[in-house]
């Protein structure tokens, strides 16, 4: 599975603005990823980096807003996430 970092080398960077401090941000493509791949959904990934502050918590990044948050591991969140294969060295 891959780290935080590997899966946010991925997703599009876009610009968010807003007014008032509020930020309104619209990724310009769904899924939100930096390639056309059909396999990928428009859905948040599980990442393998744990949430300092709670270990029992993973980041996760989302591929429909571009953003990342971290959430518990609950059974309830082993279905509704996704998980994107990564190889380890050469």
């Amino acid at each position: 599975m891959p780290t935080l970092a590997e899966l946010q080398t991925i997703v599009l960077d876009y610009p968010c603005t807003g007014a008032f401090g509020e930020s309104a941000c619209n990724c310009p493509s769904s899924p939100c990823v930096a390639f056309n791949d059909p396999n990928t959904r428009s859905n948040d990934y599980w990442s393998a980096t744990s949430f300092v502050l709670n270990p029992g918590n993973a980041w996760i990044v989302s591929f429909r807003i571009g953003g990342v948050y971290a959430t518990g591991v609950g059974t309830e969140g082993l279905v509704s996430f996704y998980v994107r294969a990564v190889r380890g060295g050469l």
